[in-house]
């Protein structure tokens, strides 16, 4: 009946801005598991007994982007961060792929990289089952496409944390593409992410023709990618 639905939706109408109050409180005084608060996910079920189109517009919508400029992420640096700057723009990047081990490898590579960007390591799982279309994902491809960005190996290697071995890093990278074959063939295919011999990168069929023009220090492991 109408009635029903009506009164269900004045009640969570005012569970929201309960909600909201209490996440602002949690976040400005860093309480623990902020993360919790992030996990809205009504069941089909739940959302089948108000008006669908209702419940996103008037509901999640303003919860999802009162989260993204919250400060509610953990991050790998400690600092606690909004998963969008004040601009809009994406601030945190998630590890994202169907396959635990290489989220978790993802985020191993970019801990040394963008810390103050990533989520804490003991919440990256949770987070994958959180985040919705407009948190930004950190896939295989999106960390090539960042490799690709520094153009350089020596400009790579200053984007890393101090101490950090870049040849160790990207040895540690191309390792976690193989984990994944679809993945490995369409980045390595696409992507310039192979330092040659002065340190530019480059797609790995630009480095096939001659063993000459590629950087020594990965000459091993590019033949164990497939490289002649």
């Amino acid at each position: 009946p109408v009635p029903e639905i009506d009164h269900n939706k004045s009640i969570i109408e005012e569970a929201l801005g309960l909600y909201l109050l209490l996440l602002d409180t949690a976040s400005e005084n860093g309480w623990e598991n902020l993360h919790l608060l992030a996990a809205v996910k009504p069941t089909q079920e739940e959302i089948d007994k108000l008006d669908e189109q209702w419940y996103k517009t008037e509901i999640l919508k303003p919860i999802h982007t009162t989260l993204l400029r919250t400060k509610i992420v953990r991050t790998a640096a400690g600092t606690i961060a909004p998963i969008h700057s004040a601009d809009g723009n994406h601030n945190i990047f998630f590890p994202s792929n169907a396959n635990k081990e290489i989220r978790r490898r993802i985020w191993r590579c970019c801990s040394t990289w963008i810390p103050t960007r990533l989520p804490a390591k003991v919440d990256v799982d949770v987070w994958y089952e959180i985040i919705w279309p407009a948190c930004n994902k950190l896939t295989l491809d999106q960390v090539a496409m960042f490799i690709e960005q520094t153009d350089t190996i020596n400009k790579l290697a200053g984007e890393l944390s101090e101490g950090t071995d870049v040849y160790e890093w990207l040895k540690e990278f191309y390792a976690t593409l193989k984990l994944s074959d679809a993945e490995f063939l369409s980045v390595v295919s696409k992507r310039r992410i192979f330092p040659n011999q002065n340190g530019t990168f480059k797609k790995k069929v630009e480095l096939s023709r001659g063993a000459r023009d590629i950087n020594t220090e990965l000459l091993d492991i590019l033949k164990l990618l497939g490289t002649d």
